[in-house]
């Protein structure tokens, strides 16, 4: 209910700045997330049986949604960071809605032109996990894809993961630098300006901290399956040997779940016009209720 209430605040003032278009496209990513991932539930207080995931067709629209909007939860906030960035180091400097509209349309086709071309021709594939309950997107399948395809796939992927965490934690780092040294000058321009890249901070931060342990998990994956590092699931041997499965799912998955679970309560504490927007919704809906039930 939280990011559906953030999303019906942010699609009302979409047109009025940067950040909040922002926010709204990040609220749709994370309604989409949170409605998608109780599905694999079903599976789970079932014995783990497939069930739903029995179908190839759902299994691989079901994880290819869920590691479309993982990805693109990761790219949105990274545009925020740069955005807010831009704007506190660059004051007078323009950013154009059609830039910011543009760039994540591009990012966005992108990855759905990948899926498109590579699962059709089975260089990617969807695989049900009973140990997880749910359905994944395996990457690495050489045994269709030609070497080129492969291999481009690889570098895609590598940099899906780390392009937006590193530009995020960089333009963090100065925009945190930028607002500790920026002078108060007091009008009420300067307070709002502050308060705004303040609450964008905060949220990267948020976003940061949830999503490190999934970024440096899947970085060892990767240079595991290449053999620079060993299997991560070495770890867990002998009595353990289970536990590696969960290590995958809190790992890989749950921060991506929480970061959005997080953001609603995130806008309720930090943006007062949102917690007016919510006040007023309650009370129309609750003499709504008191004028029908009269």
């Amino acid at each position: 209910m939280g990011d559906i209430s953030a999303l019906c605040y942010f699609w009302t003032k979409r047109c009025k700045t940067i950040p909040d278009l922002l926010y709204l496209a990040i609220s749709a990513t994370d309604v989409i997330s949170v409605s998608l991932f109780p599905l694999s539930t079903i599976s789970l207080v079932n014995d783990r049986k497939r069930m739903l995931f029995n179908n190839e067709g759902f299994c691989t629209a079901w994880s290819s949604i869920i590691t479309f909007t993982a990805r693109m939860s990761m790219f949105l906030a990274m545009m925020i960071c740069i955005t807010r960035t831009i704007a506190m180091k660059y004051p007078f400097f323009h950013i154009k809605r059609s830039w910011l509209i543009g760039a994540i349309s591009g990012y966005a086709g992108y990855m759905i032109v990948m899926y498109l071309i590579y699962l059709p021709q089975k260089w990617h594939y969807a695989q049900y996990a009973k140990v997880l309950s749910f359905c994944f997107v395996v990457y690495l399948n050489f045994h269709y894809a030609p070497v080129f395809a492969a291999y481009f796939a690889v570098i895609s992927l590598f940099m899906e993961l780390t392009l937006p965490s590193i530009v995020t934690f960089v333009c963090f780092c100065i925009s945190t630098f930028v607002l500790m040294t920026r002078p108060a000058v007091g009008n009420e321009d300067e307070n709002k300006f502050r308060q705004v890249s303040v609450t964008i901070a905060i949220f990267t931060a948020v976003f940061l901290m949830c999503n490190i342990p999934c970024f440096l998990f899947l970085m060892w994956e990767i240079l595991s399956d290449f053999g620079f590092l060993p299997s991560p699931y070495r770890v867990f041997s002998g009595d353990l040997s289970n536990l590696r499965y969960y290590a995958h799912l809190m790992m890989q998955f749950f921060p991506v779940f929480l970061n959005a679970a997080i953001n609603p309560l995130f806008y309720l504490l930090r943006m007062r016009k949102y917690q007016n927007w919510i006040r007023q919704t309650l009370k129309n809906l609750k003499d709504s209720i008191t004028h029908l039930t009269r």
